[in-house]
């Protein structure tokens, strides 16, 4: 007699897992990722989000999705993260026997501006003037993208100027006249926004 093999396949709502990373840089791009288990195969998936934690909405931008197979990992990806991104992310997940819910994770979006020190240091023999500039920023932050000095609340590069750079700020005014005496500022920027010194004063310089 024929024996015949009986096999029973059990479907389950789907199993899902989502991850990212602890903390994320002001302006990179975040992506989340996930962990799907489904028998049958996944029909529908939706990324939501949350101020709270609690109650969540379907996020409104689709274009944010990216994934080699949508229904097996898909992921969720945030190009130029902010502070407005910082929120609860889940994923839900359905199949023919019904949703499944990923675990909530809160997206901690990190960075602040530039930190500026400054300092002057004036040369009587050179007859130049140099305005010291120190930049830094925390390990959470972007980089700095603009440095610039201003006299009188107005931009100034060129002419009897030393260049500067985000990496060398400091500012040297070469063959310095009462033109120059003011009020003179250095600024950094970066993604999080932007930092402005204390003022340094010149007056006239007597030789």
């Amino acid at each position: 007699m024929e024996k015949r093999h009986i096999y029973r396949v059990q479907y389950e709502v789907p199993s899902v897992k989502i991850l990212v990373d602890s903390s994320v840089c002001f302006g990179s791009t975040t992506t989340i990722k996930s962990e799907v288990s489904s028998t049958p195969k996944p029909k529908k998936i939706e990324w939501q989000k949350s101020k709270n934690g609690i109650n969540f909405n379907c996020t409104e931008k689709p274009l944010y999705f990216t994934s080699t197979d949508i229904f097996t990992s898909p992921s969720y990806a945030i190009p130029n993260t902010t502070f407005t991104d910082k929120l609860y992310y889940r994923l839900l997940v359905w199949n023919e026997t019904g949703e499944g819910v990923s675990n909530a994770v809160f997206l901690n979006v990190t960075g602040s501006p530039p930190n500026i020190m400054t300092s002057f240091k004036t040369n009587i023999k050179d007859r130049s003037v140099k305005l010291i500039g120190n930049l830094y920023v925390y390990d959470d932050s972007p980089g700095i993208l603009e440095t610039f000095w201003t006299k009188n609340e107005k931009k100034i590069s060129g002419g009897k100027l030393s260049e500067i750079s985000n990496e060398n700020p400091s500012l040297t005014i070469r063959n310095v006249s009462p033109d120059d005496t003011g009020e003179y500022r250095l600024t950094a920027t970066n993604a999080v926004g932007s930092s402005t010194s204390d003022v340094i004063v010149l007056g006239i310089l007597v030789v």
